[in-house]
């Protein structure tokens, strides 16, 4: 086989396994974190959305009480508040803020308030930037409201 043979097969095996492939950069280098399914384990309306570089939403999902939906949301990067600003995600129950969403370093960030924080929490769960993810809003024994991220 000659080295042209070599290469071309390559380029064809990595052509047909692209989304695994992707999928894995992904996660050995922090890359994009994709949300592909929303739990809404309560009995109020989840809501979600991103801004990603305007100010329109982008990746508007309503999901109702109980429900889950099959929906991607790449989780936007943002560095410093300015980029914040424009880059985040919203997650909303019953009509009222849960969390804000971001990207930072190699963690999923967030904050109660719509407002950057450097360093960041990241969110309850797998945290680690990069991969396909699943969010699960739920209520505690108590009533309390809470949300965490998990693997897809």
């Amino acid at each position: 086989m000659s080295a042209i043979d070599v290469v071309v097969s390559v380029g064809m095996w990595i052509w047909a396994n692209k989304d695994s492939v992707g999928l894995t950069w992904a996660e050995i280098f922090h890359g994009v974190t994709n949300v592909k399914r929303w739990r809404n384990e309560t009995d109020e309306e989840l809501e979600v959305w991103k801004l990603d570089g305007g100010e329109s939403r982008q990746d508007h999902y309503r999901i109702p009480p109980g429900g889950t939906e099959e929906a991607d949301m790449w989780i936007p990067w943002a560095d410093d508040a300015s980029q914040y600003a424009v880059k985040h995600a919203v997650i909303l129950i019953g009509g009222r803020p849960l969390a804000y969403l971001w990207q930072n370093g190699t963690k999923i960030r967030f904050n109660t308030n719509d407002e950057f924080v450097p360093g960041g929490q990241a969110v309850p769960g797998a945290a680690k930037a990069g991969g396909n993810r699943t969010i699960l809003v739920k209520k505690d024994a108590h009533g309390r409201l809470g949300f965490a991220i998990g693997g897809y």
